[in-house]
């Protein structure tokens, strides 16, 4: 259950789906604990605000949810 499609670095945006649930030698436990009943688990990093796939993501309410956004500010 550890595969993941990652589709690469993109003008500076990643963007990578994981199953909900991950394995490793002790078992599986969820990819994001915060988050364990989730199937699958879209991660995208380096979005600016003005980011084309930031806009599909929050034009579609009934396919995505934004559970965490993290936001760094650069130095």
């Amino acid at each position: 259950m550890d595969d993941y499609y990652s589709f690469g670095e993109l003008s500076g945006e990643f963007v990578r789906l994981c199953p909900g649930v991950s394995e490793d030698e002790d078992g599986e436990y969820p990819t994001e604990h915060d988050f364990p009943d989730l199937y699958l688990i879209l991660f995208v990093d380096g979005l600016p605000e003005d980011s084309e796939i930031l806009f599909a993501l929050k034009s579609r309410p009934d396919r995505f949810k934004l559970l965490r956004e993290d936001r760094y500010e650069e130095d």
